[in-house]
């Protein structure tokens, strides 16, 4: 990715699943979150399949990107991300009915839900990070990374 990618906070128009307050961001937020969220729900889809309770009872304030990171924050995307799958086959146990972990939006949640959540958590983002690129540029990129 060339300097372009890290524009600034750019505000787009109302996507269906995304809060008002998560409109204004710029690339770099979109990746920290994603980094923030990826970790958070690939810990939990781990626990919940193992058959232990989370005590982590983060709001979506706490989910929130801060900023600051720079470039640093692709490498910590594509390690989360890339990793995912690595260390769901190295440390999930199996999806069967154990116990649920609540999201402030969709409740109680399944080891299996919290990782359909995650796929699709993925895709609302790549939307946005879409449309900020549009809106800065005038064109949608031709790939997104993700």
């Amino acid at each position: 990715m060339d300097d372009s990618t890290f524009i600034g906070c750019v505000l787009i128009q109302r996507l269906r699943g995304l809060e008002d307050s998560s409109r204004y961001w710029s690339p770099e937020m979109v990746l920290e979150h994603l980094v923030i969220t990826g970790e958070l729900f690939t810990d939990y889809v781990v626990a919940l399949s193992n058959d232990r309770s989370i005590t982590d009872h983060r709001g979506i304030a706490d989910i929130k990107p801060r900023g600051g990171l720079g470039k640093a924050v692709i490498a910590r995307f594509v390690a989360v991300h890339d990793g995912l799958s690595a260390r769901l086959r190295a440390e999930a146990g199996p999806f069967r009915s154990g116990p649920t972990h609540a999201h402030a939006w969709f409740g109680k949640l399944t080891a299996e839900d919290w990782l359909s959540l995650t796929a699709l958590h993925l895709a609302l983002h790549a939307q946005q990070w879409k449309a900020i690129c549009t809106a800065s540029s005038g064109t949608a990129p031709a790939a997104t990374g993700f």
